[in-house]
């Protein structure tokens, strides 16, 4: 049977003609197997793996597909075809060959699933080499499969021309992937939500039919981004992981990734508006400062930064990173101090004229500041000590000498002042003094801070489907 024929007939057993961009062959003796699959499939980018014997395996199919008109674009320009040099005939030389094409081909935009490799020909060193790369790397296995007949000479057997077929074996994640998504969990369950997150994403490309894989994803996506502060990212992640798994989501997920949402929403203002520039700070400083000062007033825009930055912290705390878990807790009791002195009209970036206004009305403010020096920044300490002075609740009710040890422990952090990793015992010390101000602080301003808290959590990835 001539060639002719024998494409003819492969292409109508051949469905899938666009399922791949790009063919990575096996040099091998068999160039009706390339001919067949680049004279088909609509091809963006092919590569041969050649071996010092079968360097011209490319100009053999060249040959083989001359003549024909409706070739697909790719199958008619040789001068395109990417040849690694070298000799591909073991699977160690097989594995840089194809990370060498495949560097050239993610660079030009093309995923990994859309990368076939045929398996067909090639000695069974090259074929081995070639499917434990595929599989490292996401990329599609194909081969031709057809039907024997006699072969050449007593006792052999040999393909029947006009049979060929192409077979795409079926991915083995569609049987092991549970062992990958259960590390996808373990990941996600230890908040290493960007780990987590490649894996589940692997996951969704290769089991499409597992159908929550994808949501996975995302959630863990949108995590990821929330730890980094990244908070629009996480807003819009989140946004559209409701909208997309509405259905699929347990009510009680649903109700906190809405009250997520919100969380981000109330925070995000405050977060991005940026303060001037400092050879404008003058001019431009005291506006800025209002606008931030009303959005500290706003209880639910305070309260929703202090609780994303203690369950932060929290979940730094269960990874054992005790130093930055630390520094999120002073993060919040500073916070706590800067939204009260807020109400009192007092910015702790900028609080110049209302504190002089303040210190004519309660003369012993002037003893927390540097004599002849004006009024500038505001530090943690000193804004407790202010609030206790002017009669502040929150002043009034809190122990500052407890709040000044714990922070001055605190402060020995590499994180923070010092050269030494915070203790265990420091950092539970420094814990139990943030959450006696966080108590206070929460009566003081009639907040239920369980409600708050547990909306700041993340969700545990087993409980959120139905």
């Amino acid at each position: 049977m001539d060639f002719h024929e024998e494409l003819r007939r492969f292409r109508e057993r051949t469905t899938n003609t666009n399922s791949f961009r790009a063919l990575i062959i096996l040099g091998s003796g068999q160039e009706t197997t390339a001919a067949l699959l680049m004279g088909t499939l609509q091809l963006e980018h092919v590569a041969f793996l050649l071996t010092e014997s079968t360097g011209d395996l490319p100009q053999r199919v060249a040959k083989a597909l001359e003549g024909f008109s409706d070739l697909p674009p790719l199958a008619t320009q040789p001068q395109q075809w990417l040849c690694p040099k070298g000799d591909h005939s073991a699977p160690l030389q097989v594995y840089e060959g194809v990370k060498q094409v495949y560097d050239v081909w993610r660079s030009a935009g093309i995923e990994p699933s859309s990368i076939a490799v045929d398996v067909t020909g090639g000695m069974k060193p090259m074929s081995v080499g070639l499917e434990k790369a595929a599989h490292l790397l996401g990329l599609t296995t194909i081969y031709l499969e057809s039907e024997y007949g006699p072969g050449p000479t007593p006792g052999t057997r040999r393909p029947i021309s006009g049979t060929q077929r192409l077979v795409i074996p079926p991915d083995p994640y569609q049987v092991f992937g549970d062992l990958e998504a259960a590390e996808a969990k373990r990941l996600y369950a230890a908040h290493d939500y960007d780990d987590a997150q490649q894996r589940f994403a692997k996951l969704a490309k290769r089991v499409p039919s597992h159908p929550h894989y994808a949501l996975h994803a995302q959630l863990a996506m949108a995590y990821s981004q929330w730890d980094n502060f990244n908070l629009k990212e996480a807003e819009d992640q989140l946004g559209g992981l409701i909208a997309t798994h509405r259905a699929t989501l347990t009510q009680e997920a649903l109700q906190r990734l809405e009250d997520q949402v919100r969380l981000l929403q109330h925070i995000r203002p405050l977060c991005e508006d940026r303060p001037p520039p400092q050879e404008r700070r003058q001019e431009t400083m005291a506006p800025f400062a209002k606008r931030q000062m009303d959005r500290l007033r706003t209880l639910p825009v305070a309260t929703a930064l202090l609780v994303v930055l203690y369950a932060n912290a929290l979940r730094r705390k269960e990874q054992n990173r005790l130093d930055l878990a630390s520094l999120l807790l002073y993060r919040c009791l500073e916070l706590m101090s800067q939204q009260r002195l807020a109400i009192h009209g007092v910015y702790t970036d900028w609080p110049r004229n209302r504190m002089v206004q303040l210190e004519a009305e309660f003369p012993n403010l002037a003893n927390l500041r540097r004599p002849t020096q004006p009024w500038n920044k505001i530090v943690m300490g000193q804004g407790y000590k202010i609030l206790q002075t002017i009669g502040d609740p929150l002043g009034a009710g809190c122990d500052l000498e407890r709040i000044q040890t714990g922070a001055d422990s605190r402060n020995q952090s590499l994180t923070a002042h010092g050269f030494t990793f915070i203790s265990e015992e420091d950092f539970y010390t420094f814990k139990e003094v943030v959450n006696e101000v966080q108590v206070i602080w929460c009566e003081v301003n009639n907040i239920n801070w369980k409600n708050y808290l547990e909306a700041a959590t993340f969700l545990n990835i087993d409980t959120i489907v139905n």
